[in-house]
């Protein structure tokens, strides 16, 4: 698990109310743009609850990199394996820390230029 030693962990539960989509963010050390794009663990309460593992843009604002084009590719060759229903308990804890490694693994082979918004 030595892979989560390069990123800085920041969470959204809601402010003074439970938040629709609460999530843990993983951004890059070095990459410091909160506006960007992240490896994400999101509790998708809309979507019978599910725990969607994923790399997200920040949905705040459009942003635009060189990656972008890999990483939405990415995305949706993996897009079979994001959702873990966790109400049924039908997952593993073991499945849910591969994907993530998966998805900070394959976001670490990008090269930080092509991460950085213009």
């Amino acid at each position: 698990m030595h892979i989560f030693r390069d990123f800085d962990i920041s969470c959204s539960f809601g402010k003074g109310k439970t938040s629709s989509t609460p999530y843990i963010a993983f951004k890059l050390k070095q990459h410091k743009d909160d506006k960007g794009v992240y490896p994400r663990v999101a509790i998708l309460k809309s979507s019978n609850h599910k725990i969607e593992i994923s790399i997200v843009e920040s949905y705040l604002n459009k942003v635009n990199y060189k990656a972008k084009h890999k990483i939405q590719q990415y995305d949706k060759d993996n897009l079979h394996n994001s959702f873990f229903i966790y109400q049924k308990n039908s997952f593993s804890y073991e499945d849910i820390i591969n994907k993530m490694e998966k998805d900070m693994n394959f976001f670490l082979s990008i090269p930080i230029n092509e991460l950085e918004i213009y």
